[in-house]
């Protein structure tokens, strides 16, 4: 801007700051005339329409005046834009703000809970509640919009990220999961689907059963989507039902093995999800033909990391290895181990955590404890109460498992700051460093007693790679797709618009002020309280 436009523009900041918004925006947008990709002068003119309770036309004058902008103008424009979003009921457009936001460090806790607040408040408005629909006015038009019930809790699940002492936000996060997709899972054991609930439950209504030998058919009727782990009798039986039900599979390696696997009727299955790439080459081997309807999805084993507690520790004497015991566990050779590992340090100590499922399993461990004079070594602790508490004194997580079984364990360990030693099965390169792996007793004594220890570095591989919040946003965007085709099925469709009851968009009571100060003194709107995602511990 030249000094001679500067000059004329200063009558625009004068009227504007003196309440006389008509003739500033007059005089701005004669000045707009001649310079049509001014972004300063286009953010002006959006904030003197907000001023003017002209919400959608500041919009348009903001969305320009972001692709004419950089810098310090830039920023200000973007956060003029969201607050003019939310002041017009427009969330879903604020929500595609928030990363640009974030890294401009112009982010804050209460932007994120207003948008929040606001698909919370959409559910408030006339009949059309029923309908999960909000019938606003676009140009004069009544449009029906499906309110997004995921990306608001997400926004909701984030705040509480950053600060979690907002009691506030509790009850809003519960009315808008009891307005989603009721979700069934059924699973052979509780530890197996301890981190896929730890996900969900915060995001949809869950009904959990465990052990395949129950009636599947009862729960299924009760819910929209079901989710099995494992190859049950569950699954079978309902892909042979004909609920016309969404049905998720999701499969290890261990499960490929299972003989039901052929005899599914996999046509009914909406997806499967898998744990690597070579576990889906063998699905994909084992089914010879797959259905074309089947979706297949590849998530790596996780673990609930914000339910771990992280304490930084240095190298130890005290070895963690976590069940449940059977003969895909290995425990014969942990006990190998442990005794050529004794007989070099004999400080050193095991504790086994988890229940035996297979009983000639335990009297085997029992036994070679004995036999192998590791009495005062080796310890069965069962099943802890507390996970945090059971984890705080040790140094080291093992698994000697032959397969990917024992995953679950040796990441909730890893996130907890112990120093992984895991017994090479296949493909276990594909989820584990090598140097945390080892093929003879000799090797993990090595790993033990020399080699190096980083705790914060095992927290941090865990949090990279394999965190829930990592891990599952593909089966929650999977779960809100199914869930806006059932709203689309199941809501009444009016005859015309003239039968929708138009609901004006809601206006904040006391919204944000947009200070009508000008890029030619100040920014227009003061931001305070950036703030960026924690760094995980």
């Amino acid at each position: 801007m030249t000094e001679m436009h500067k000059k004329e523009y200063l009558a625009v900041a004068e009227l504007a700051e003196a309440g006389q918004y008509e003739q500033a925006l007059a005089k701005v947008q004669a000045y707009l005339k001649a310079h049509p990709n001014d972004g300063e002068a286009l953010n002006d003119a959006g904030t003197i329409l907000y001023c003017m309770h002209r919400g959608r036309e500041a919009i348009e004058y903001f969305e320009k005046a972001r692709s004419c902008s950089d810098g310090d103008n830039l920023c200000q424009v973007v956060f003029n834009l969201c607050e003019t979003y939310l002041a017009e009921n427009l969330p879903e457009k604020a929500v595609g703000l928030l990363g640009e936001m974030e890294s401009m460090g112009v982010l804050n806790i209460d932007t994120i809970n207003r948008i929040g607040n606001a698909f919370v408040d959409q559910l408030a408005y006339g009949p059309a509640i029923e309908m999960l629909v909000l019938i606003a006015l676009y140009d004069g038009k009544p449009v029906p919009k499906v309110i997004d019930f995921g990306v608001a809790i997400e926004m909701l699940l984030y705040s509480l990220r950053l600060a979690s002492n907002q009691e506030i936000l509790e009850p809003m996060l519960q009315i808008l999961r009891s307005k989603r997709l009721k979700v069934a899972i059924f699973a052979d054991s509780e530890q197996r689907i301890q981190g896929l609930k730890g996900y969900l439950d915060p995001r949809f209504p869950l009904e959990i059963s465990i052990g395949f030998g129950q009636d599947a058919a009862p729960v299924m009727q009760r819910n929209q989507v079901s989710i099995f782990m494992g190859c049950g009798s569950g699954l079978m039986q309902a892909g042979y039902s004909a609920f016309g039900h969404p049905i998720l599979v999701f499969l290890t390696m261990e499960d490929l093995s299972d003989g039901r696997i052929e005899q599914v009727q996999w046509q009914n299955v909406h997806t499967v999800i898998l744990p690597s790439d070579p576990v889906r080459e063998l699905f994909q081997e084992r089914l010879g033909t797959v259905p074309a309807s089947l979706r297949i999805l590849t998530i790596p084993p996780c673990v609930d990391v914000e339910s771990i507690s992280f304490n930084a520790r240095k190298r130890g004497k005290r070895i963690a290895a976590i069940g449940p015991w059977n003969a895909h566990q290995n425990p014969m050779f942990l006990l190998q181990c442990m005794q050529k590992l004794h007989y070099l340090d004999p400080d050193m100590r095991l504790y086994m955590a988890g229940e035996f499922e297979d009983e000639s399993i335990r009297q085997y461990t029992e036994s070679m404890i004995e036999a192998m004079e590791l009495d005062n070594v080796v310890f069965l602790d069962g099943i802890p109460k507390n996970w945090n508490r059971w984890l705080k004194d040790k140094h080291y997580i093992v698994s000697t498992a032959v397969d990917g079984r024992g995953l679950s364990g040796v990441l909730t360990g890893m996130a907890a700051g112990l120093r992984p030693v895991v017994h090479h099965f296949p493909q276990a390169g594909d989820f584990m460093e090598p140097e945390h792996l080892f093929l003879l007793a000799e090797d993990f004594c090595r790993q033990i007693l020399e080699d190096e220890y980083q705790s914060t570095r095992y927290r941090q591989l865990v949090v990279q790679r394999f965190s829930t919040l990592q891990a599952y946003p593909p089966v929650e965007r999977i779960l809100s797709e199914i869930e806006r085709r059932v709203l689309n099925l199941s809501r009444p469709q009016p005859a015309s618009a003239a039968n929708l009851i138009p609901v004006e968009p809601r206006r904040m009571e006391n919204p944000p002020v947009l200070e009508p100060e000008f890029s030619l003194s100040a920014p227009s709107i003061p931001v305070q309280n950036p703030v960026s995602p924690p760094e995980p511990a």
